[in-house]
């Protein structure tokens, strides 16, 4: 029997009679007009994308603001169309870009569109905005822009299906403060509405957030079951398969079990993951690498490691990230008897978080640990509560 790929959420759409209440006064030949209008605006948007996304990021808004023409649907479209690659490799612009759609979402005319497409271009653009602000570790601002894209979908026709979606990311957001029932639950519930509608796809990827808060909550022997459960199931992608060779590795390292057979398969996830553009990821990878070689005994290489995950994460402005993996490498130096240069990465973290307004809850630890270190009295002890006052700050 031949398998065919159905767009759920298309299918389920144009089940709902709700949805073509929207249309209901217009004439057969009004929809085709209004279609033949959307095909438009998708091609002039993607014209006016080009040139409105060039140059430094800062001036995209303006640029917007000085097009004719550009609030229009086609516009939201094309606009999160284009962001959705830059969320992995250069979060902080797809975070501009999406703002953009969000704004031009909010301009729509209620008399050019039925309110139906408004709403669902609305909370779309919010989904999309609260999830790289999940990526950037600014968790507390991804759940409230999540609380608005839910206020809108939920009276939608066909809402089950972008809730799902929805539900998904929150999980991943949740798990990172300390909400771990509310994350596992949410993810579990979406799976059981992607199986619902045939999507093997979304379904192993809600699995995979599952165990992801299962693992955040603390019980990593059970998310590891999880995720070596999916390996193979045909719902897995090329870059799904590296996902679970990466979050396996991780559980492994946590649970101090067999973490030299790791490094290989690390240094391979890496390397997929650049291979597919997977920027945020492949650094991940090579964050755990770095610790994998630390735990291993393999301290020098830690630390080129480690100072490289830091640099890259600084780079795509994931703070968060960056000044875990630099304390990461703080304490690999202290294990490696070089504590001379902890304190000028205690201050480079300090600053680099107090840029990025994330760092009064973690200025404390940190002072104390550079403080320390200059006095020759920083430990291993240290670097580690340093470490979870900085896990704190997106929070």
């Amino acid at each position: 029997m031949i398998e065919e790929e159905i767009d759920a959420e298309l299918l389920e759409q144009l089940r709902d009679p709700l949805l073509w209440e929207a249309f209901e006064p217009w004439s057969p030949g009004a929809v085709a007009a209004f279609d033949e209008r959307l095909e438009s605006e998708d091609e002039t948007a993607a014209v006016l994308c080009a040139e409105i996304f060039v140059g430094p990021p800062q001036w995209w808004p303006q640029r917007l603001r000085r097009t004719d023409g550009a609030e229009t649907a086609g516009m939201v479209r094309a606009i999160l169309q284009l962001a959705r690659p830059l969320s992995e490799s250069r979060p902080s612009d797809a975070l501009v870009a999406i703002s953009m759609a969000v704004a031009v979402a909010v301009a729509l005319d209620p008399e050019e569109y039925p309110r139906t497409i408004v709403e669902r271009l609305h909370s779309h653009a919010l989904r999309e905005q609260a999830s790289v602000l999940r990526l950037m570790g600014r968790f507390g601002e991804c759940l409230e822009v999540a609380e608005q894209a839910k206020g809108l979908i939920e009276w939608l026709p066909c809402a089950e299906w972008d809730l799902a979606r929805l539900a998904q990311m929150m999980a991943s957001a949740l798990q990172n403060v300390n909400r771990t029932e509310e994350a596992v639950e949410l993810a579990r519930e979406a799976g059981e509405t992607f199986l619902k509608f045939g999507d093997r796809p979304r379904y192993v990827a809600a699995r995979m957030t599952e165990a992801a808060a299962v693992y955040e909550g603390g019980a990593v022997e059970r998310a590891m079951g999880i995720w070596r459960s999916l390996e193979g199931d045909r719902g897995v992608d090329a870059v799904g398969a590296v996902r679970l060779v990466h979050n396996v590795a991780i559980c492994l390292i946590d649970l101090g079990r067999d973490v030299a057979s790791v490094i290989d398969p690390l240094r391979r996830c890496a390397a997929e993951f650049e291979r597919h553009g997977f920027l945020a990821e492949r650094t991940r990878s090579r964050w755990k690498l770095g610790t994998a070689l630390m735990v291993s005994g393999r301290i020098p290489e830690a630390i080129a490691v480690l100072r490289t995950a830091w640099q890259e994460f600084a780079e795509m402005k994931l703070m968060v990230d960056a000044a875990l993996a630099a304390l990461d490498l703080a304490e690999a130096l202290l294990a490696n008897e070089e504590p001379e240069p902890v304190p000028a990465i205690c201050r480079e973290v300090i600053a680099q978080l107090t840029t990025a307004g994330m760092a009064p809850r973690a200025i404390p630890a940190l002072s104390l640990l550079r403080e320390a270190a200059a006095m020759g009295r920083a430990s291993r002890a240290l670097v580690r509560e340093a470490r979870a006052a900085v896990g704190r700050e997106g929070r």
